[in-house]
């Protein structure tokens, strides 16, 4: 669940879909953005990551390693895309932590 929620918020974000096979860059600055917010926040595999959109964890790791960090240093843009995208989800997280915690309690 909480990784069709970042991938919308990430298609949201960049107007790109995520299924889309593309090679050009503005996808692929997309799906490492979404792989590194799922690594960040979940506890799925790269394997399971990779499968969520059609890829294998070799792409993930290559994401993450390789051109996230491309993006953090060239493309402010979608840097502070990733970063607002990382502030909704961590705040996405607390809402349903809150609600579990409400619904344990009473």
């Amino acid at each position: 669940m909480i990784m069709e929620t970042i991938k919308k918020i990430i298609e949201k974000e960049t107007k790109l879909s995520l299924s889309v096979r593309s090679r050009k860059r503005e996808y692929l600055f997309a799906r490492a953005l979404y792989y590194k917010l799922c690594k960040e926040e979940t506890a799925y595999s790269l394997q399971k990551i990779g499968e969520s959109l059609g890829f294998s964890h070799a792409n993930v790791m290559h994401s993450i390693n390789k051109i996230y960090p491309e993006i953090k240093e060239y493309d402010t843009d979608s840097y502070f895309a990733y970063l607002k995208c990382k502030n909704l989800t961590k705040k996405l997280k607390e809402q349903q932590f809150n609600l579990l915690n409400e619904a344990i309690n009473e």
